[in-house]
């Protein structure tokens, strides 16, 4: 997908390929403008309800019993105009000429794609960044136009998307249903190139691989609802914390893990607010909060955590001097013990001489280095 297409119908690989073959002005239209072109071969009163009623081009949206109001009509009669109007642009001359070559493009799409998508993963290949400028032409193209296709509603397993009327739904909800159990026997989140790996050795693609294309597993991928990709790129279920986080806790865990290095807590805070987990902002004082109480985390500077799970323990620097001496197994010069303590505290080196003369932990032999007090 060529992201930095800004107009309509932007899927060059397809879209684009169908709609050139069209040998007229309206090839090289943005798909609002061809929907412009469509809507003004009705009367204007019929014309002013369906972009009212749809909130097309910019007109908010208007319920019936407002634009009944504005017509002196009833709400009825609005279901009806707006009906027969839409059953009218589908058998115009008009829609073969502005609509049906990009209706071509969508299904084309569709049939490389297995059948179906998800809406955004849809919206985003055939539209490009344009999406954000066309407002609700597209759902009203796709919902009320497009005849050969149909909505996926959200429900068990799949977000919203659209499909082929002519697909097998059968085969799609088994496809995710296998996906769903293959990826549940993994130990833990993946890379995108390891789960591909994973479901093409699996005994459901040896059976249906004329089916399961590089681009069909993609598209049911992004259709799945119970299958997730994190902000960093790896996938899993919904339901694990390190894809889909929904607790304070699991969202630092994912933003120290990303980075990869001991964080201040007002870093954290900014990290997991640019990554966006949810709508939900965070607060530095709330992870501060967290990053306490949790012993997943080690303080091991001002402000600054650790994760456990790195090699970091708990403790003031005494502690952390006491436990590296009885580790060692024996005495240790100042230096060897600095040089260890900034492995896992960033401190500065004269907190670490004077934790040295904690004589109830430490005693200085003869020689110049420290042991632990018997």
């Amino acid at each position: 997908m060529d992201e930095t297409k800004e107009t309509g119908g932007g899927h060059a690989s397809i879209l684009d390929a169908v709609l050139h073959q069209q040998q007229t002005h309206a090839a090289d239209m943005p798909i609002e403008d061809r929907l412009r072109q469509l809507l003004a071969t009705l009367p204007q009163r019929d014309r002013e309800i369906i972009e009212g009623h749809f909130g097309l081009f910019g007109a908010p949206f208007a319920t019936l019993e407002e634009i009944g109001h504005r017509f002196s009509i009833t709400r009825e009669r609005v279901r009806q105009i707006e009906r027969s109007s839409i059953a009218v642009l589908r058998k115009s001359k008009s829609y073969d000429q502005f609509i049906r070559p990009f209706e071509d493009g969508v299904v084309q799409l569709l049939e490389e794609s297995g059948g179906a998508m998800g809406e955004d993963d849809l919206f985003s290949e055939i539209f490009g960044k344009a999406i954000n400028k066309l407002g609700n032409v597209p759902q009203f193209i796709f919902g009320e136009l497009l005849g050969r296709l149909e909505v996926i509603e959200p429900g068990r397993m799949t977000r919203k998307g659209w499909r082929l009327k002519l697909s097998s739904w059968d085969f799609i909800e088994q496809t995710l249903s296998a996906f769903e159990q293959i990826v549940g026997e993994l130990s833990g989140p993946v890379s995108e190139d390891d789960l591909f790996s994973v479901i093409e050795k699996s005994s459901y693609f040896q059976e249906h691989n004329a089916q399961l294309s590089h681009k069909v597993i993609s598209s049911f991928l992004g259709l799945s609802l119970r299958i997730r990709k994190n902000p960093f790129g790896m996938w899993g279920l919904a339901e694990w914390p390190e894809i889909v986080p929904r607790r304070m806790s699991d969202k630092i865990y994912l933003a120290m893990k990303k980075r990869g290095l001991p964080m201040h807590f007002k870093d954290i805070a900014k990290t997991i607010n640019e990554f966006k987990f949810d709508q939900k902002i965070a607060h530095p004082a709330t992870i501060h909060n967290e990053l306490i109480v949790n012993r997943k985390y080690v303080l091991i500077g001002r402000g600054i955590y650790a994760l456990k799970e790195w090699g970091y323990d708990p403790g003031v620097v005494a502690d952390v001097i006491a436990d590296i001496l009885q580790k060692s197994g024996k005495p240790l010069t100042r230096e060897q013990i600095v040089s260890e303590v900034l492995k896992k505290r960033q401190v500065k080196i004269a907190t670490i001489h004077l934790a040295l003369t904690n004589k109830n932990k430490f005693q200085k032999l003869s020689t110049g280095e420290y042991a632990l007090l018997n």
